[in-house]
């Protein structure tokens, strides 16, 4: 592999981890977030976060207060934290 690819190759690899690391810490388990779905804003209760840094790093799992359905979102859907849990849950 050409070099200028490779080290391209490993700034994204970087780039995915540590988006997976501060998203876990900006949106902890059991954190509530306000988040805009399509034309629905709803608050989910984080229940998980997407486990594979090369697909969807940005990814989690929430459940939606008022339903208890659950949905996954992203880190860019987030419009604003509701709740921050004094300790986080993360396993």
């Amino acid at each position: 592999m050409n070099r200028d690819v490779e080290m391209a190759h490993n700034a994204v690899k970087e780039a995915q981890i540590s988006l997976q690391v501060e998203c876990r810490k900006a949106y902890p388990l059991g954190s509530q977030v306000y988040v805009k779905l399509g034309a629905a804003k709803v608050v989910l209760e984080v229940v998980g976060h997407h486990h594979a840094y090369w697909s969807d790093p940005g990814a989690m799992y929430g459940v939606n207060i008022k339903t208890g359905k659950r949905r996954e979102f992203h880190d860019s859907d987030v419009l604003e934290v509701i709740f921050m849990p004094t300790t986080s849950k993360e396993v």
